[in-house]
Order: structure tokens, then sequence, then C-alpha cells
């Protein structure tokens, strides 16, 4: 999940946080600095979703052959709530300033990672019918 302030207000949208395993062993801050941040085209207003945020469902899943399996699911309820987020980030409960992104956390793998270089995520609005999604592959870099 991310947390996109625009010139409107908040908006929410889906994003990964991808992390170089090998780096990630000895220094977590430079594994995330390795690797691009894949964000999806659509977001939602906040307001849209908040009176329903936690019945969100986030999930990602990996390709293994010609199947997708469901790598991560778990509803919005499960991650500390957006307004103490960004309390903790900006010291407001009601805002990003304009070009700001947060990533808002995600939730545990339900199987272990295999090395596919496929990838994909959502954000399922069960509530109002609608979902955004993303997908992508890795390309390792030498």
């Amino acid at each position: 999940m991310i947390a996109v302030g625009l010139e409107d207000g908040l908006w929410i949208g889906v994003g990964s946080d991808h992390t170089d395993r090998l780096i990630e062993r000895e220094d977590v801050l430079r594994s995330k600095q390795a690797c691009p941040k894949p964000v999806a085209s659509e977001l939602w207003a906040l307001d849209e979703v908040l009176p329903h945020w936690d019945q969100l469902v986030i999930r990602s899943r990996i390709k293994a052959g010609d199947a997708w399996l469901t790598y991560q699911e778990g509803r919005l309820s499960v991650l500390l709530p957006l307004d103490r987020l960004l309390v903790a980030y900006a010291g407001k409960s009601k805002g990003l300033a304009v070009g700001e992104i947060m990533f808002c956390g995600t939730v545990p793998a339900t199987i272990p990672r295999m090395g596919t270089p496929d990838f994909a995520f959502e954000c399922h609005d069960p509530m109002l019918g609608r979902a955004i999604d993303h997908q992508y592959r890795v390309q390792a870099v030498d």
C-alpha cells in the first residue's frame, strides 16, 4: 500500500518495496535503495476508501512456470492505521506534501519466496468491487 500526496489531497495505491535479498542480509536500508520501486498507475482518493479501510485486501503473486501463486495476502486491518503512520512520518495525520509517496506496510508471506523474476501486486476493494493491480519482471544487474 502506498499513500501519495497530490494537490487535491491524499490518494492511495499500491507499490512494491522490492529489495535485493543478498544485500538485505547485511544492510536492509541499502537493499531497499538498490532496487526500483514499481507502483501501479491508478490511485484512489483516500476519502473514497477511508470508511472501509480495514476491509481493503492487499496481495502479491509470484509466477512459477505458467501459474501465478499467492505470495502475500491480508486485510489492511493488520497494518498500522494510516493516520498513525502519517503522524510518525510527517507529524500530522491529514496528508503528505505534494509529490511525496509513503509505503504503508506489507503483510506476511504465505509461501517461501522462489527465484522467479515475475511479480504482481494488487489492492482489492470488496466494498466498491474494484482493484488496482500491477506486475513487473525483475532483471538482475551484475
